[in-house]
Parts: structure tokens; C-alpha cells; sequence
């Protein structure tokens, strides 16, 4: 019966024990096993072996059972799910259980321990048997001296239980003395680490992000150090870099007559790779350091630029710019200019001078496309090439030590950058094929690609901001919050809580809440009660004051952000030259394909507060010019009905009507006019949670409802959009079946945990999978907007610029005479970006001084 009532091992974990084995051969660490016996008593035979020729042992494990195995030279390090680790030696157990080592197996033995099926003695709980163990030592000395236990209660339920304790102890003890043939020299590690054998196993499985972590190991297996290995024979190392022998011809060019040949070998090829490591700064103002072309796989060559003292260009470099201008510009829409990551490429090349005017190929984008688990460059390279690029941290150092690239050695900087451009091209020729093998060519050459350059172009423009009206907001909103927290002082402390603390601080604020003022935990960290929002969120529904002291707390929290993130922080990032904000653009910064903004991030400042409507009042036009939105009205929803082809849902989009307002009279069968602020908001909700999977028991805490009235709602939604409920039961299919979701422009999303065990993990995915194609479709939409309005701005050359993409939205600025024309563009362009849509597209169109005033 021991460990009988324990599940049998998932499928999907016994299919990976072979190569948990391979893993850890290839890492050098031998495997010990036998028959019969348990890994503990493996454990206890090595760390016996070890104290008998005098190590120290550490024993690293979640398993209590261990504990026993505690002596003056064996000590345990014990983690088990999320606690911090301790190291336990005799004291440490003798303190946590009262108990010393050796007596650990007849405490469970005692006591019992339901994970292992182990029933003790019946109703001898822990604390009992610690009593006697104190007492007689051991069970042997416990049945011993029988006779002595008290009171006459537990001597008789120990005289009744003696079989069920001696079992236990056989099953509890671990065995130290095993028939294995195994020397601590057969143990030691540092000999058998091969490195190379290693990287390629993690290349296989995708552990790329370990491969970093790997140390650099630089004695060989044969020479008598026991340091490890070498880099493996037919390998090269430089700079950092190690890889496998390939065919290389990497040169600086430093001098006008080495840019002219450069320039000779280049002139002929139809695709250039670039790699441009630039010096600190944001992106207006950062110079290439230099450029590394490469023009055919193994080919490569550096120009320096950029004095290391100054990190100017010198005369000398300007000129050597001009003459290498022709590379991008010489031959307009004929020569294609492979990047990786364009926008870190383009806008430094920008601020030198140089507009690439032929195709560009950006390597972190294809990478996306293919579904990559990361687009990092160096990622990139050691999963396809089995070559290893160092990260920028790992060249340049980190913190206070990092050192800008300009200060590398210009060998050490051009044994880089040649490497990266050569890789960038060797990308390139690897990806294309794949990309027109999953059908995401024309996605990544048609839309993707030209996209690059539009959003550079925005990035270079930026926001014009009013950073005195910022200040104003600074002052009153810091006086705003001492009043809060004041409001919050005061209230806590007339229930029960101290005068003041530290709001900011989780673990002060969970003993406020729970401790001093009694409310219930919801879950617990760490280090402590957890006060996350969602945490608070709840609590705020409690009656009475503790209730209104959580609000107060929320409200707190939300302005302290704002403050930090936007009022104090928009003004620091201004650039001094320009007076406005440039954010940056990432095309991979999300799974469903929605361009992303960072440093800062504006498409993060809320929409529906009085708080993030007044941030946005700083967000201003020029004189004699406006701030206009063009903005998506309901584009999901709208995508929805199209994937799902609903009747009920397209005939209201095409009608023109309410969608929420028609979805309320419609599920709640109630006429339109009587259809209340309540059933809409209700409706609305249930909306765009059916785009993200969301369930009755999501509706209920949402809209703070009875789990059965959001159930019945959604029931009752799906009854009347049945469609609806089809797509969404085939897309879970076709995820499970296929691995992936894809919108209707072709772009996949892969779901590797749609086949998971673990029903939670499942089931999230499952969501995802519903939510990816209406929110990509929506994604790929609002990219062929920003195209298509682009193209006429520059066809029918209007001063408008395109500014800022906030998911469905689009912001220009325009000059004041431009007004009607530009609502005239984009009322004509923008519903029609997709044809194959069928339901109609509408975009609702606002000016205004300012962002937070359109009308």
C-alpha cells in the first residue's frame, strides 16, 4: 500500500525521461540508480560515503523526509514550491521540529504521512508523538517503556498502533547501505562538461536562453586541470564568439581607398545586410559607431565612424559616409537592405544622413512571423547556426561597469558587427523560404516591410508637449496624493491600524489589512499576504468603512502611477532639440501582431479616467495646427462577425445600429427603446468578452453580479448569436489539431500549451486561441491603414504627419487648412483597407488642440 493511492505518472512527462537522461549526460553529471530503492536512500548512501571521507554534504531537495540524513556533515538546503530556501543543520531541525535528526523517521512513523500512504498510529497526532520521542528517543525505546506513557488514553492507543508504527518506520527510514560500487572520485563533475555537446542540445530543445548561463570553460578534458573543456576542435573564437568553422572574410575598412573597394564588392549585390551598433542616447540623436556591411554569406566588412573620446564623426567619417550612401541609395527599389530590428537601424542611419530607399528585410520580424520563441539576435544565430553572438550586456557590461560601444577596441567592435551583418543575411536566406512555405510572404513583404520605414518616420516626428502645463499637473496631483494619504492615515488608524506606514510597501499594507484590521486573505506570497489589485479589488466590496479604506488605497495606487510613469516622467523625455516625445514602435512586441510603444509607452495612458483624460490635455499641436483622431469604431466585434459569419451580429453591424444596445434587445428580448443604460452596459461587457474567452463566472466579477445571472446571460447570448459559439468550438479545434490560430490575413500565432495536462494551462491557451485571430485581424487592419494613409499623405503631398498608433486609433497632427482634407482621406481610405472584409468598417474622425479635447 505504500504510495499506492499516488497517480501514475503523466504521458507527457514519462515520454521526456530519455531526454532528461541525455540532458544530463551531456552536462557530465553522472546518473545513480537501482532497483528496489528510492532516490532518498541514493542520497543518504552518497552523503554517508562523502562523511566517511570527511566532506561536508549538502543536500538540495523539497523532500522533508531528508531531514534524517542531517549530522555534523550533512546539512540541508530545502525549497518546496514558492518558500525562500534554508539551510537546516542538526540545530535548525532540532529547532523546527524539537526533535533531533535520527529521530525524524519515527516521528512520521508516529504520526503518519498521508503522501506516502503511511497511516501512523490512529489518532497519534504530531504533537503527541513528538511528546513521547522527547521522552523515550526512539519507537524501539518508546515500546520499551511502554508502561511509563501517560495518560492511559495514549499508552493504549500506541499499544494498539505498535504494528502500524514499526511498518511505518521500515518505510519512513531511509537506507544508507546500498550494494553499489560507486568512488567519489566516479562523481566528480568538472571533467566531463563538454561544452559544445551542450549548446547543440539546447539548440535542439530550444533552451536558448540558458545557453548564455553556460560557463566558459578553458582547460581541456585531457590536460590534467580538470577545468573543463576547451572550444571544440574546428572551432573559431573571437570577440566572444564561438561557433562552428564556416567560411569567413571579415575586414575593416578604415580608409578611403578600403570604403572605395568595399563599395566595388558591394555595387553588384542585390541584397546588403547591415549591422549599425550605435553610441548612448535616445534614438534622435544616436550615431552609428559604424556600419558593417555584408553583401554574400561570410562576407563582411566594418567601417569605423564615430572618435572613441567624443563619440562625434570626425571629417574623414562624414566623407566616408557620403561615399557609402550609394550602398542604400544608389540603386532606389532594386537593392534590398537586410536589418535586424529596422527601427534600431533606420533612424540612427537617418541621423547621419541616410535614407534607405530600397526594400528593407528586417530579420526580428520575419523571426516573429515564424513564430520564434525570441527575436534576439544572438538567440537567433546560436538556434539556426549553432553560432554564438554575444548580447550587448555580455559585451558591453552592465550597471555602473557597462561601457558604451564606442569604447571596444575597433577589432573587438568590427570582429562583432561583421559577424552580426553576416548573420542578419545568412537569416535572411534561411527565413525567406520558411515564411513562403507557411504562407506569410506577401504578410511580411507587403505589409510588415513597408510598415518599417512609416513607423520610423513617426518615431522621428514625435508629440509636440506642453511640459509647463505637465509641471502644473506635478504640483496639484503630488498635493492630491499627500491629501490621499492623509485620508488613508486617518481612516486606518480609527480601526485598530498604526498612524502612519508605508502604503507602498506590500508587506506593511497586508499586515494593515489583514492583521490589524481583520479583513480575509485572499492569497499569500512569498513573502506574505498578497495586496495586488486584484487582491484589493475584492476587498473593496467589503461593507462599511474597511471596504471604503480598500478604495481609498486603489485610488491612491492609480494616481501614484501616473505621476510617476506620465507627469513627472514626459517631461524628462522631451527631447532638448526637438521639444516633443519620441516613443519607439516594436513590430514584435506582441503575440497577436499589435505594434507596441515604449520609452515611453503612450498607448498605456487610460482613456476612460478623469486622470489619463487630463495627462493627454499635455499632448498638443502647433500653432496653426491641430491634433486629429482617426479612430476604428468597434473594429473586434466587427471582426468577429466576419470570422464568425453570424447573421444576428453582421445584420446589426450592417444596420448601422448599437451593437451593444442591439445585443441587449436581442439576448434579454426586450424592444430597443426600452433597453436600459444597465442592459447595455451589461451587453457591452459580454461583447468584448466573448473576443477573450471570457466565462459566466469573468462576467459575474466584472459586472459585481450572481455567477447564475452571468451564466444565463451568456447562454442566452450564445442562443441568439449561435454562430458565434461554432467559431469559437472549430477555432479551439483547429488549435488543438494544427497547434496554431491564424487571422485572415495569415498571420499564426503558435500555442505549444493547447495540448497541456494541466487543464488551467489548457484552458488559457484555449482563450488565446479564440481571442488571436478577431485581435490579429484587428492588428493587421490598422497596419494597412497606417500604409495605405501614408502613401495618399505622400501622393497628394499634404504637411500632415502621422503621429501615434493607440490600437484601433491613428493620430496626426495637420496643419489647420488641412482639416476637412485629411477627415476626407481617411473617412475614404480606411474602411476599405480590407476588401475581403464583410461587414462594413466605420471610422469616427475627431480634431482638437489637444489629445484630450478632440471633438
Amino acid at each position: 500500500a505504500y504510495k499506492a493511492q499516488r497517480p501514475p505518472m503523466p504521458e507527457e512527462m514519462r515520454s521526456q525521461f530519455s531526454r532528461i537522461r541525455e540532458m544530463v549526460e551531456t552536462l557530465g553529471l553522472p546518473i545513480l540508480e537501482m532497483d528496489d530503492y528510492e532516490a532518498d536512500d541514493i542520497l543518504g548512501y552518497v552523503a554517508k560515503k562523502a562523511s566517511g571521507e570527511g566532506l561536508q554534504t549538502i543536500i538540495v531537495t523539497g523532500d522533508q523526509d531528508t531531514m534524517q540524513l542531517v549530522s555534523p556533515s550533512v546539512r540541508i538546503l530545502y525549497q518546496r514550491g514558492l518558500q525562500a530556501e534554508t539551510l537546516f543543520d542538526e540545530d535548525a531541525v532540532r529547532e523546527k521540529y524539537g526533535l533531533a535528526p535520527d529521530q525524524i523517521a519515527d516521528l512520521k512513523a508516529l504520526q503518519g504521512d498521508p503522501s506516502d500512504n503511511i497511516p501512523g498510529v490512529p489518532r497519534v497526532g504530531g504533537k503527541t508523538a513528538t511528546v513521547v520521542l522527547q521522552q523515550f528517543g526512539s519507537i524501539d525505546g518508546l515500546y520499551a517503556h511502554l508502561e511509563e506513557v501517560t495518560p492511559e488514553r495514549t499508552r493504549e492507543l500506541l499499544r494498539s498502533g505498535e504494528e502500524e508504527a514499526r511498518r511505518g518506520l521500515q518505510l519512513t527510514t531511509i537506507v544508507t547501505d546500498l550494494p553499489l560500487a560507486v568512488e567519489l572520485s566516479d562523481l566528480q563533475w568538472a571533467e566531463r562538461f563538454d561544452r559544445s555537446r551542450v549548446i547543440e542540445l539546447f539548440r535542439e530543445l530550444e533552451f536558448i536562453s540558458l545557453i548564455n548561463r553556460l560557463p566558459e570553460l578553458s582547460a581541456s578534458p585531457t590536460d590534467g586541470n580538470g577545468g573543463g573543456t576547451a572550444a571544440p576542435e574546428g572551432s573559431i573564437e573571437a570577440g566572444g564568439m564561438v561557433g562552428p568553422v564556416i567560411d569567413r572574410d571579415y575586414r575593416t575598412a578604415a580608409t578611403p581607398e578600403a570604403v572605395e573597394e568595399l563599395i566595388r564588392e558591394v555595387r553588384a549585390a542585390p541584397v546588403v545586410a547591415v549591422a549599425t551598433p550605435t553610441t548612448t542616447g535616445n534614438l534622435m540623436d544616436v550615431l552609428p559607431v559604424g556600419l558593417a556591411l555584408s553583401w554574400a554569406p561570410g562576407k563582411a566588412a566594418y567601417v569605423p565612424l564615430v572618435d572613441q573620446a567624443l563619440e562625434t564623426l570626425s571629417e574623414v567619417s562624414r566623407g566616408l559616409l557620403e561615399r557609402l550612401r550609394e550602398v542604400f541609395t544608389g540603386a532606389p527599389g532594386t537593392r534590398t537592405v537586410a536589418v535586424h530590428v529596422a527601427r534600431e537601424a533606420l533612424s540612427p542611419l537617418a541621423n547621419v544622413g541616410i535614407e534607405i530607399q530600397g526594400p528593407v528585410w528586417d530579420t526580428s520580424v520575419a523571426a516573429h512571423l515564424l513564430g520564434r520563441p525570441s527575436t534576439a539576435l544572438p538567440a537567433l544565430v546560436l538556434s539556426e547556426f549553432g553560432y554564438e553572438i554575444p548580447t550587448m550586456a555580455q559585451l558591453l557590461g552592465t550597471g555602473r561597469k557597462a561601457i558604451s560601444f564606442s569604447a571596444l577596441p575597433v577589432e573587438e567592435a568590427s570582429s562583432y558587427a561583421c559577424a552580426a551583418a553576416d548573420h542578419v543575411l545568412r537569416l535572411m536566406e534561411s527565413f525567406e523560404p520558411r515564411l513562403q512555405a507557411q504562407g506569410t510572404l506577401e504578410l511580411f513583404t507587403g505589409m510588415e516591410m513597408p510598415l518599417a520605414p512609416v513607423l520610423t518616420r513617426m518615431e522621428r516626428h514625435g508629440v509636440l508637449m506642453d511640459t509647463r502645463l505637465l509641471g502644473e499637473m506635478s504640483k496639484t496631483m503630488h498635493a492630491q496624493i499627500v491629501e490621499m494619504e492623509s485620508a488613508i492615515y486617518e481612516k486606518v488608524h480609527n480601526n485598530g491600524g498604526p498612524e502612519t506606514f508605508n502604503i507602498n510597501s506590500p508587506k506593511q499594507l497586508g499586515e494593515i489589512l489583514f492583521d490589524k484590521m481583520g479583513l480575509p486573505p485572499r492569497k499569500r506570497t512569498q513573502t506574505g499576504y498578497s495586496t495586488d489589485a486584484s487582491v484589493l479589488e475584492e476587498l473593496r466590496k467589503t461593507p462599511g468603512e474597511p471596504g471604503e479604506i480598500v478604495g481609498r488605497i486603489l485610488e491612491y495606487r492609480e494616481m501614484s502611477k501616473l505621476v510617476s510613469t506620465y507627469v513627472d516622467a514626459l517631461p524628462t523625455q522631451v527631447n532638448p532639440r526637438t521639444g516633443r516625445i519620441h516613443t519607439s514602435f516594436n513590430q514584435t512586441g506582441s503575440a497577436t501582431g499589435r505594434i507596441a510603444s515604449s520609452d515611453p509607452n503612450l498607448q498605456n495612458i487610460p482613456i476612460r479616467t478623469e486622470m489619463g483624460r487630463r495627462i493627454r490635455l499635455a499632448f498638443i499641436a502647433p500653432d496653426e495646427s491641430l491634433l486629429v483622431s482617426a479612430d476604428y469604431s468597434q473594429i473586434e466585434l466587427r471582426v468577429l462577425a466576419h470570422l464568425s459569419d453570424d447573421p444576428a451580429l453582421r445584420e446589426a453591424f450592417d444596420a448601422g445600429e448599437d451593437i451593444h444596445a442591439a445585443t441587449a434587445s436581442l439576448v434579454l428580448g426586450i424592444p430597443r427603446e426600452e433597453v436600459t443604460g444597465d442592459h447595455r452596459r451589461i451587453a457591452k461587457a459580454v461583447n468584448f468578452g466573448i473576443v477573450y474567452g471570457m466565462s459566466g463566472f469573468g462576467l459575474a466579477m466584472r459586472l459585481e453580479m450572481d455567477r447564475a445571472e452571468a451564466d444565463a446571460f451568456i447562454n442566452d447570448y450564445f442562443e441568439r448569436y449561435p454562430k458565434v459559439r461554432e467559431y469559437m468550438d472549430t477555432t479551439i479545434t483547429q488549435a488543438h489539431s494544427e497547434g496554431y490560430v491564424q487571422t485572415l490575413l495569415g498571420r499564426r500565432r503558435y500555442l505549444p500549451e493547447i495540448n497541456a495536462g494541466n487543464p488551467n494551462v489548457r484552458a488559457a491557451a484555449e482563450r488565446m486561441a479564440i481571442n488571436m485571430p478577431v485581435q490579429g485581424t484587428a492588428a493587421d487592419v490598422i497596419k494597412l491603414a497606417m500604409l495605405r494613409v501614408q502613401e495618399r499623405l505622400d501622393e497628394t503631398k499634404m504637411a500632415t504627419k502621422m503621429l501615434l498608433q493607440i490600437h484601433d486609433e491613428l493620430l496626426f497632427e495637420c496643419p489647420e487648412d488641412e482639416r476637412e482634407a485629411l477627415a476626407a482621406l481617411v473617412e475614404e481610405v480606411m474602411p476599405q483597407v480590407l476588401p475581403q472584409l464583410s461587414v462594413p468598417l466605420v471610422v469616427a474622425v475627431k480634431a482638437g488642440r489637444n489629445w484630450g479635447e478632440l471633438e
